[in-house]
């Protein structure tokens, strides 16, 4: 899971840079279960001869890809959680991107100027540090949907757990 952060935190390091960065390249997509021989894991996607399955960092990936929005808008934070926000051409479609690399949840009131939405669709995943899926377990760490609604306000609230990546859809 640290993997995992640390990819999604290079991804909304790379949102920020624009243009300049066109993209990341995580480390080796495709690698055999406890066959490594420098100890340190780095694939996305683990096998064994009867067994394949996803690592946090292909899910991160995998949630990254299936919310990408062109355009990156302007975002300001209160507090410890790295956020970006992304947007479709037409400003229909709106992303949050958060990553809380810490050990505490993070409470967050979303409000958003000029965009109103009357749900939003919420996909995360969560673990420890040093966790891992493996043999026996391979969807331990694997993403959870929800939907969330807003206030009377018209503002979102949303507790990201520890160790979290999140994208909100709205």
């Amino acid at each position: 899971m640290q993997r995992a952060l640390g990819h999604a935190t290079n991804l909304n390091a790379v949102r920020r840079h624009g243009d300049f960065l066109l993209t990341t390249c995580p480390a080796n997509a495709l690698q055999p279960w406890h066959q490594n021989d420098n100890d340190w894991d780095q694939g996305q996607i683990f096998f064994t001869a009867d067994t394949v399955w996803g690592m946090p960092p292909y899910y991160v990936q995998q949630m990254a890809a299936s919310n990408y929005l062109p355009l990156r808008i302007q975002d300001s934070v209160d507090g410890t959680l790295d956020v970006t926000a992304t947007r479709d051409k037409e400003g229909k479609i709106l992303v949050l991107h958060l990553v809380n690399s810490s050990a505490t949840p993070a409470d967050a009131t979303i409000h958003i100027d000029h965009f109103k939405s009357n749900r939003a669709s919420v996909i995360s995943i969560t673990g420890a540090p040093s966790a891992e899926n493996r043999p026996g377990n391979t969807r331990e760490l694997v993403p959870v949907e929800q939907t969330i609604l807003p206030n009377s306000n018209g503002d979102l609230r949303y507790i990201c757990s520890p160790w979290s990546y999140t994208i909100i859809r709205l």
